[in-house]
């Protein structure tokens, strides 16, 4: 199985995309013309890779149920700058039976584990 997309739904893709950003995920600004054909015509911006979409239509929140999870490089260097921007750690830094990880509380709620990638 390879997977194709991941969408995460915000009311915010700046500030969201500034924070995945700070992970080390790296975007690039698109135009979705196939959303805009259905919207209002003038084309949903979204960013490619991790895609990260403005709410859907008629959804009035993003969805803080979903928990992702990702093996950082640089963890501690990244770490350092999650702290410094006052994001919400459920769980430190820490040794685990599933590795080397944090727990952080991204922009719109949703709980992201942060594992030290090995590589």
């Amino acid at each position: 199985m390879i997977l194709d997309s991941l969408v995460i739904r915000t009311g915010d893709v700046k500030k969201l995309a500034e924070f995945y950003g700070d992970l080390g995920a790296n975007f690039s600004y698109q135009e979705h013309t196939a959303i805009a054909e259905i919207t209002e015509g003038s084309g949903s911006e979204y960013l490619a890779s991790l895609k990260i979409c403005p709410l859907a239509g008629g959804q009035a929140e993003a969805d803080k149920h979903l928990r992702l999870g990702f093996y950082i490089f640089d963890f501690e260097e990244k770490i350092s700058v999650l702290k410094g921007k006052s994001v919400v750690f459920l769980a430190e830094p820490a040794q685990t039976d599933y590795g080397y990880k944090a727990v952080v509380v991204d922009p719109d709620g949703r709980e992201v584990e942060l594992y030290r990638a090995w590589m």
